[in-house]
């Protein structure tokens, strides 16, 4: 059991170098804010001259007003942002080491670059991302970036033209139709007009909301299937925040009660 189960002495799984631990949920969306804008570095404009980033300046209102502005690092040569040089730092690096934008898919290489830092001591991996995990969540907590769902804001995500175009959707043809509302939901998705939104913010980091929930939620439902897991030909075009009809609700219910049942 020491050998095999007890976690400090594993941190990959058996079948994949995907590493057990890995940063989630508001500490992933806190990653992701932290590395946004990387491709908008201002070199004429540096915040910060350092030569190690252990000596990173650090207040509440640096995280508020100054995320964004560029970090200069003298012995590596290297412009990065702040917040990118704040997760760095956090990380347990005296370098810019992580200097990509964070999210879902690539949230191992963070687990990645500490066990490699600690020179593979499991107990010390273990640690450091406990702390990375700690200033993340602090990060989210006590700033103005930590993600406040504004409803009038989710409610406006979808725009009335393209709500009439969803409404529109009745074909009997489902591959069609089923087509035609992704296509439109990507589209939605694609949007710049959405992509300053929190819960846009939260959906593209992979902290919260896969793309089908975030549809539901506040794009649209589309097709369903019945109790027999047959696909019904006649799709709910609307979502969850807009609300939908008495029918609506009973013909969306089977999928939703599959959905308990394969959970328990």
């Amino acid at each position: 059991m020491r050998e095999k189960g007890f976690i400090k002495n594993r941190v990959h799984y058996e079948q994949n170098k995907m590493f057990l631990s890995i940063i989630r949920h508001e500490a992933l969306y806190g990653a992701y804010i932290l590395t946004l804008n990387l491709d908008q570095i201002n070199s004429f404009e540096i915040f910060q001259t350092i030569s190690n980033l252990q000596n990173l300046n650090e207040e509440i209102s640096m995280y508020n007003n100054h995320l964004y502005d560029t970090v200069y690092l003298t012995h590596q040569e290297v412009f990065t942002t702040y917040g990118n040089a704040l997760l760095n730092k956090w990380c347990g690096f005296d370098h810019i080491v992580l200097n990509e934008q964070i999210g879902k898919k690539n949230v191992n290489e963070i687990s990645r670059w500490i066990y490699k830092q600690v020179n593979r001591d499991s107990e010390k991996f273990y640690k450091q991302l406990d702390y990375v995990d700690k200033m993340l969540y602090i990060f989210t907590s006590i700033t103005d970036h930590s993600p406040t769902l504004n409803i009038n804001d989710m409610i406006n995500i979808l725009k009335p033209t393209d709500e009439q175009l969803f409404k529109k959707i009745k074909f009997k043809n489902i591959w069609l139709g089923y087509y035609l509302n992704k296509s439109l939901i990507e589209r939605t998705l694609n949007s710049k007009d959405i992509q300053d939104s929190d819960l846009y913010k939260l959906y593209k980091s992979g902290s919260r909301f896969n793309k089908i929930q975030f549809a539901k939620s506040c794009i649209n439902n589309g097709y369903v299937s019945d109790q027999d897991n047959i696909i019904l030909d006649n799709p709910i075009n609307t979502n969850l925040l807009k609300g939908m009809t008495e029918e609506e609700f009973f013909r969306g219910s089977p999928g939703t009660r599959k959905g308990i049942c394969n959970a328990l």
